[in-house]
């Protein structure tokens, strides 16, 4: 049987590291994506099932990625985790989190909470409606 595929965008490369080996621990074949210019197209040849993707301000290029993976009728579908570094004051974490909410994300984590939590907030993202 063939594995799930997720595909990981990270600028951080231990948190990154990390999350892939998890992600493989999980049972997914994980794609790094290193030109997040490209993942939708990332996306559509790899048969991606979920995206996680690390938003760094400024993260303008992945909020666009997002937003453009959200626009394509093939990748619409695909759930994004994304994860950041929050600071844990409310209004700060809240001024990053909202351009990643409006790009498309379907769950934001905090860095250390994806790592802790990850089955958890994948299933909560692959969740079918």
């Amino acid at each position: 049987m063939t594995k799930p595929v997720a595909l990981i965008y990270y600028d951080d490369l231990l948190p990154g590291n990390q999350l892939v080996n998890q992600l493989q621990d999980l049972g997914y074949r994980v794609e790094v994506v290193t030109d997040v210019s490209r993942l939708v197209a990332r996306a559509i040849s790899a048969k991606a099932i979920v995206c996680v993707a690390n938003f760094k301000p400024p993260a303008s290029q992945v909020n666009a990625a997002i937003s453009a993976l959200r626009a394509n009728s093939d990748t619409a579908h695909i759930p994004v985790l994304a994860f950041l570094k929050l600071s844990g004051k409310k209004s700060a974490d809240k001024k990053l989190a909202d351009p990643v909410r409006a790009a498309g994300a379907t769950l934001i984590a905090s860095e250390a909470g994806i790592r802790k939590q990850l089955p958890v907030l994948l299933e909560q993202v692959l969740e079918v409606d």
